[in-house]
């Protein structure tokens, strides 16, 4: 059985002989114990981790002239490849881009093919995702990113979002000025949120020395626009 990705559904089968009228069948995985009945087990996305795995079956026969009753089959190794971090979408002005991955393939509205670099220009409006494919051939997509183009004040509005310093210590500065109630959440490499802030001033402090070294997305939300910038905390 050839290697698969964890976000895929496959099908494992037994095939017996003089098993009677009515076996039974129990699948196990080495190191995680029973893991399925029935002759075929089937793996949905996300059931088995990463990694080099062995599975066998165990079957339990009810014709009358089995010896024995219970038999082990061979075991077969497979192999699960791991899924690319779910890739975050940032926005500078009318470029929406992501971090490094092997390969890259944009869309618009789920549909329309556009680039396949880490850089997408925006010229329309919509919601945009970005599929990122890593060396074994496994993807992940990122969550819709709406983008509005309606007039040339929006863009120059985006430009006016200043995160400083940038790289820092993990204490940085958020300049809003265009707006004093926007909401700041700063999300890790893996999507999960680390800080939310709701700024009442222009201008609001953000503190990440907690945390570890890496970049990570500050998105701001005001009434009238969602922006999202990358930053880099190394101390």
């Amino acid at each position: 059985m050839g290697p698969f990705c964890a976000g895929d559904a496959t099908t494992i089968t037994a095939t017996a002989t003089n098993e009677g009228t009515a076996p039974t069948y129990e699948w196990f995985l080495i190191g995680f114990g029973s893991v399925g009945t029935g002759s075929t087990l089937n793996v949905i996305p996300g059931f088995l981790p990463a990694g080099n795995l062995t599975v066998y079956c165990e079957l339990t026969s009810n014709a009358a002239c089995a010896s024995p009753t219970l038999v082990t089959s061979n075991s077969l190794t497979v192999t699960v490849n791991a899924l690319p971090t779910t890739p975050i979408v940032s926005q500078e002005a009318d470029t929406l881009s992501t971090t490094s991955y092997d390969s890259y393939q944009w869309y618009l509205d789920g549909t329309t093919m556009l680039g396949t670099d880490s850089a997408q220009t925006a010229a329309a409006s919509g919601a945009y995702t970005v599929v990122v494919t890593n060396v074994e051939g496994c993807s992940a997509t990122s969550a819709p990113y709406s983008f509005t183009v309606t007039s040339i004040n929006d863009v120059v509005a985006a430009t006016t979002v200043v995160i400083a310093p940038n790289p820092s210590n993990g204490l940085f500065t958020v300049n809003v000025n265009h707006s004093t109630t926007a909401l700041i959440t700063v999300y890790n490499i893996i999507g999960k949120v680390v800080s939310v802030k709701q700024a009442t001033d222009p201008s609001q402090t953000v503190d990440l020395t907690n945390e570890a070294n890496g970049s990570y997305f500050v998105t701001i939300k005001t009434d009238k626009e969602t922006i999202t910038k990358k930053v880099i905390v190394t101390k």
